[in-house]
């Protein structure tokens, strides 16, 4: 049970912590946030999200009350005062008090939760899972902000034995709604550059796994899939996660790959070390 949290400068008791009815971020979804998965109950990539943190805010013009290190010491706080082995570290900054479609840039509502880490469902990452294709660009994809309206409506609808969406537009694969996208094509690892966002462990992949392929971050053709040897998808609480369809693409066979199993391989002794 994680009891405490963050809130506006202090650390309270979760049962305890309230936003006001007339905050932006509830009443308009303006606001921005980031997950932080720990391992060995240290915050991992932590500096890199805070950096995308920094970004987002600036883009929507709401100031972080806090400097980085200030930051870090509360999340260190946190997790020694909470009982279980691994969190997810959620940070939530929004504009304030809404004044009607405005905000009071100098009053934002910050808090930091902690949140036990899901029981991860091995057999998809055995059996790697299946994506929806579906016709969809974020607005301001390059910022993670509050607004996940469409893709929650959207999971309603999943068809059945499908994971996640893929969403493309004008033509290009671009990413599902909380990961990143790869593909393997012979010796190279191909991810989407523009219109997406910056994933923390896509990027973090990316410099893992350039001593293993030749990297290209590039527009990529929703017609390569059909050519792809591998996929798999990147997010900070899916890890790497193999994808073994597309929509009626079956993608090698159905079988995870081994160049992703080698990644993942990777990415699992480097976290373990941390």
């Amino acid at each position: 049970m994680n009891k405490y949290c963050f809130l506006n400068g202090e650390i309270v008791d979760n049962n305890n912590a309230s936003l006001p009815i007339d905050d932006i971020g509830l009443l308009r979804g303006y606001g921005v946030f980031e997950v932080i998965k720990t391992y060995n109950k240290k915050p991992f990539l932590l500096t890199e999200h805070l950096d995308r943190l920094e970004l987002s805010a600036g883009f929507l013009g709401i100031k972080i009350p806090l400097k980085k290190d200030e930051i870090i010491k509360i999340i260190d706080k946190l997790i020694g005062l909470s009982s279980g082995d691994e969190f997810l570290v959620r940070i939530v900054l929004t504009g304030g008090r809404a004044i009607g479609m405005d905000f009071n840039g100098d009053n934002p509502n910050f808090f930091i939760t902690l949140a036990d880490v899901p029981v991860k469902n091995e057999e998809d990452y055995a059996n790697g899972v299946g994506l929806c294709l579906i016709e969809h660009q974020r607005f301001f994809p390059t910022i993670k902000t509050l607004n996940y309206v469409f893709p929650i409506r959207l999971k309603q609808d999943i068809k059945d034995g499908y994971f996640d969406f893929l969403y493309y537009f004008n033509g290009c694969a671009l990413e599902s709604p909380t990961s990143s996208f790869f593909l393997i094509k012979g010796n190279k690892l191909i991810t989407p550059k523009d219109n997406v966002l910056m994933g923390v462990t896509r990027g973090f992949v990316l410099r893992l796994a350039s001593e293993m392929f030749e990297i290209e971050e590039r527009e990529v053709l929703l017609e390569e899939i059909n050519s792809a040897d591998e996929c798999f998808l990147t997010a900070t609480n899916k890890e790497v996660l193999p994808v073994v369809k597309i929509d009626d693409i079956v993608i090698r066979d159905g079988l995870v790959g081994e160049k992703t199993k080698k990644i993942i391989d990777k990415y699992n002794e480097i976290v373990k070390n941390v």
